[in-house]
């Protein structure tokens, strides 16, 4: 069993700002420690989780990207291929 990714980032970059519950989401670190997620990944978590698919996007402009953090913010991103 390997480590966690979220392991991996706090034991090099113990700032970075995390989502909670959205670990399967996490695509990489920027070299400053920012955590880069996957948009498509968060919206297959909360579907999964029972959301209304009319309900996503609203919620994660609200209550995801609506949030700062400084600069350790997560940083998000879709998958163009």
């Amino acid at each position: 069993m390997g480590m966690r990714k979220i392991t991996i980032i706090r034991s090099f970059y113990p700032d970075s700002i995390q989502l909670i519950g959205f670990d399967k989401a996490i695509m990489g670190i920027t070299e400053n420690g920012n955590i880069v997620y996957s948009i498509d990944k968060i919206k297959q978590i909360l579907i999964k989780e029972g959301m209304l698919i009319d309900d996503v996007d609203e919620y994660i402009e609200f209550n995801i990207f609506g949030g700062h953090y400084g600069e350790f913010s997560p940083i998000y991103m879709y998958k163009l291929c």
